[in-house]
């Protein structure tokens, strides 16, 4: 499987398109900020070979999402699933979500509504659906659809706390945020049984071990930590780097994206270090069996990486995109590309024409 980060109900759309189980789309996904993380061409054509695969080996490779963003739409999951299984449990749904619903359009404004205390908080009610949906297992069929549902209402329970948290510090946001990618990546494999993997397809901030960086000495944890502590050394966490090029990103959160210029890596870098090298790209192996032993103590030496998300600042980079870490003690393996490109956004007008309606982006422009 290929596990994002990306949120569980927008990737159940593309999930059931790669794996040829068409279903009619009742929203367009990845219009919550950042749209274009997802929503761009080479995803989407990443989508078609995933399909074309798919139909040539019995559509075993699903395509999921681990993030906990999302929440109407997991919301509206639950209780369409129910509907079809058991009337009474999809209306209990309804009143334990009414709390929560009115906030949808910006969850944010919930959760400091609950911070503030001019709002009681909505997680004894998330929390009972979800047991709700554990004490019914049996009866609502342990099926797939059943454990998507389960899946959507742990997004709810976990969205829910995430909002609240946001007004508290962002090391606690952020750790319950890659708690929640760690612990459904969990119940895929587990889902899926003994011989399943997964290629989690995230940031290099949330790859990487956080052991190895200063991430931990603000006290934030990530998903690369988390398997690396449970699945030990079948876990292979791999990065990449740039040192100049092009991005899609924006100035502030929610702001509109820009292909913005990469500033060229500060002199103090791992990245600065790989462009001297003067090889264009190149893939390093990092761990202890496959690498050279004076590479590794080399590399050993504390230095800046760059991370950049969603958001990029180039004025202010030092400050805002660079931390200390130890690479091979980050990372499996490096992957480095001297100078990248952003990626290219759908065109909603040249692409239309190009999609079926059956297409998760096919609601697009409707």
């Amino acid at each position: 499987m290929v596990c994002t980060e990306a949120d569980w109900s927008d990737a159940e759309q593309i999930n059931n398109y790669v794996r040829n189980q068409y279903k009619s789309q009742d929203w367009m996904p990845f219009l919550r900020f950042p749209e274009w993380m997802w929503k761009n061409k080479e995803v989407f054509d990443f989508m078609e070979w995933h399909k074309k695969y798919n139909a040539k080996h019995n559509n075993t490779i699903g395509f999921y999402g681990l993030d906990l963003y999302g929440l109407e739409n997991s919301i509206d999951l639950v209780i369409n699933y129910l509907k079809g299984i058991d009337a009474d449990l999809a209306a209990l749904a309804k009143v334990r979500y009414s709390c929560i619903m009115p906030y949808m359009s910006n969850p944010s404004v919930y959760g400091k509504l609950v911070k503030n205390e001019k709002l009681q908080s909505c997680e004894k009610e998330v929390l009972k659906m979800l047991f709700d949906l554990l004490k019914n297992k049996n009866k609502l069929n342990h099926s797939q659809a059943y454990f998507y549902a389960y899946q959507n209402a742990t997004v709810v329970v976990d969205a829910e706390r995430y909002y609240k948290a946001m007004y508290y510090g962002s090391a606690e946001s952020w750790n319950l945020r890659d708690f929640h990618m760690f612990y459904t990546l969990k119940s895929l494999l587990s889902y899926y049984g003994k011989e399943s993997k997964a290629v989690v397809w995230a940031h290099n901030s949330h790859i990487g071990n956080a052991l190895a960086t200063e991430m931990y000495a603000r006290g934030e944890i990530n998903i690369g930590h988390l398997c690396k502590e449970h699945f030990g050394s079948k876990s292979y966490n791999i990065g990449f780097g740039t040192h100049t090029g092009t991005v899609a990103a924006a100035k502030n959160w929610g702001e509109a994206m820009q292909v913005m210029s990469v500033n060229d890596s500060v002199a103090e870098s791992y990245e600065h270090l790989c462009h001297k090298t003067n090889v264009t790209n190149f893939t390093l192996p990092l761990r202890e069996a496959y690498s050279e032993k004076k590479l590794r103590e080399f590399l050993n030496t504390p230095r800046l990486e760059r991370a950049i998300g969603v958001v990029y600042r180039p004025k202010t980079e030092l400050w805002s995109h660079y931390f200390k870490t130890v690479l091979p003690s980050q990372f499996d393996e490096y992957i480095w590309f001297n100078k990248t490109k952003a990626i290219t956004p759908l065109d909603t007008k040249t692409e239309k024409t190009e999609i079926s309606d059956l297409h998760p982006f096919g609601l697009i422009d409707k």
